[in-house]
């Protein structure tokens, strides 16, 4: 009887210890699981803010080019102008030249 008591109380040691290791084991895990969570929360964030840089810098580009486009249009736009107001001037001033030469001929 004292074998089969034994036996018992050696079974629930057993029990006992295969029960603090799980749980020393589950501790490790939810801890290892969390540093990982950690780990790739910090990689997420990384490649988000890669993602954003890398648009920001495209649009930035774009937006460069399209500011080019828009300004070369616009200067050439501006010598278009000034193209016919030094010709509108040189007639002006041709015409104002002809009535003094003619008036004065005239005279």
């Amino acid at each position: 009887m004292l074998d089969v008591l034994t036996q018992i109380k050696n079974a629930e040691d057993i029990a006992d210890e295969i029960e603090t290791d799980a749980q020393l084991k589950t501790k490790k895990l939810i801890k290892l699981t969390g540093e990982k969570a950690d780990i790739e929360m910090q990689n997420a964030v990384k490649k988000a803010k890669s993602i954003e840089e890398d648009i920001i810098k495209s649009k930035e580009a774009e937006g460069r080019k399209e500011a080019e486009i828009i300004l070369k249009s616009a200067e050439e736009e501006c010598k278009k102008i000034k193209e016919i107001q030094d010709d509108k001037i040189e007639k002006a001033v041709s015409l104002v030249i002809e009535r003094i030469v003619n008036g004065y001929g005239n005279s």
